[in-house]
């Protein structure tokens, strides 16, 4: 079964795939759990390099991101920030 998911840019497919947001939600549940990789993207201060730590981290637990998703949940992130705040 298909369905387009409301707001977001990618289709999901119940059961097959892991969406975007899924994928960040293990990526963020990694990091949580690992101080060492805490302390090597805390210190990194451009988004670029941060970014590419990022998806190497992601991908040696298995997990699938690509900079533009990653640039995307940014973005996500900064207007779910400002709706709250400003």
């Amino acid at each position: 079964m298909r369905r387009e998911r409301l707001g977001h840019r990618n289709a999901v497919c119940w059961g097959a795939r892991l969406t975007d947001r899924d994928n960040f939600a293990r990526l963020r549940a990694a990091i949580l759990d690992d101080p060492a990789l805490q302390r090597q993207l805390r210190v990194i201060t451009d988004w670029e390099t941060f970014a590419a730590q990022a998806i190497a981290a992601a991908k040696e637990r298995g997990i699938e991101l690509t900079e533009d998703e990653i640039t995307e949940e940014r973005r996500n992130q900064q207007l779910d920030w400002l709706a709250r705040f400003a």
